[in-house]
């Protein structure tokens, strides 16, 4: 698959309005201010995709949320220290884990949301799965389900808050890129 660069472009934007709206969503729920850098939109190999993310060897919380409709495809949530998180919301360290699925939902729905009302491209989620690994071993499995061949579409957001920072990931799915590139013509 080959995307030119006016779809990389186009699907930049549409990256970025949808993590800004996912950043304010996540802020407001942590009551903390934010800041995000400029969206990624790369077309990759697995190698390069890997180099994107720092330490590959870095150990992070993750919710991977499988995207359903015409935006089907996977997006990840990394959470590097969710601790600080947790410590946040006054929440005790058991939960963890269903605090980084519950961030995982609320950027990935509105994510999804601002993007569909930019678009008119629907998508839904469902239920996040939640792990902690090395970063590099969960890019690997993200881009082996996300029925892409090489080279990969890949749109990232890098969000901070407050309390930490969250790298979002999203792999569509081969048809949405299609649609996605539709939109353009």
């Amino acid at each position: 698959m080959s995307t030119p660069e006016s779809e990389l472009a186009f699907l930049g934007e549409v990256t970025n309005i949808g993590a800004g709206n996912a950043a304010t969503a996540m802020s407001t729920f942590l009551d903390a201010s934010f800041g995000m850098d400029p969206p990624i939109v790369h077309e990759l190999t697995i190698e390069e995709a890997t180099s994107l993310l720092g330490n590959a060897d870095d150990e992070s919380a993750v919710a991977l949320l499988n995207v359903t409709g015409e935006m089907a495809g996977l997006m990840t949530l990394f959470v590097e220290d969710p601790s600080s998180f947790v410590e946040a919301l006054e929440e005790e360290p058991s939960l963890t884990m269903p605090l980084v699925g519950e961030l995982g939902n609320i950027v990935a729905s509105r994510f999804l949301g601002s993007v569909a009302a930019l678009t008119g491209l629907p998508g839904d989620i469902e239920p996040p799965a939640v792990a902690t690994a090395g970063r590099l071993t969960i890019l690997q499995t993200v881009l082996a389900m996300s029925a892409q061949t090489e080279p990969f579409v890949l749109l990232g957001a890098h969000m901070t808050t407050d309390h930490g920072d969250v790298d979002l990931i999203y792999t569509p799915k081969t048809e949405t890129v299609d649609r996605s590139k539709a939109l353009t013509g």
